[in-house]
């Protein structure tokens, strides 16, 4: 293996292993949400749920660019990233608009 496909394969392992840890904040970020905050009515607005979802999609702008290949992405490639962008977890999301008793 020559230098030059040393160095893609590296850039490729730590981008992969990039967008893992990044999906893990995600995911982690997201629980806490739905466990400490309430969901917004229809004419409210709740700007740790906004913030969070700016988040999600700068990453998912950033992942999806031109300047990242499926190889970059693991798995699913960038199919995968659109995939884990759009589950919004709907029965969470449901379970925290309902009002608790």
């Amino acid at each position: 293996m020559g230098n030059e496909e040393m160095q893609q394969t590296n850039t490729v392992g730590a981008r992969s292993q990039l967008r893992a840890e990044l999906r893990g904040v995600e995911v982690q970020y997201e629980n806490l949400l739905l466990a400490h905050t309430s969901f917004p009515k229809a004419d409210e607005m709740n700007v740790d749920i906004r913030h969070w979802i700016e988040l999600v999609m700068t990453n998912y702008r950033l992942f999806c660019g031109p300047s990242w290949s499926n190889a970059d992405l693991g798995a699913g490639g960038k199919i995968g990233v659109a995939e884990s962008t759009l589950d919004v977890r709907t029965h969470q999301i449901y379970d925290a608009s309902v009002p608790s008793d």
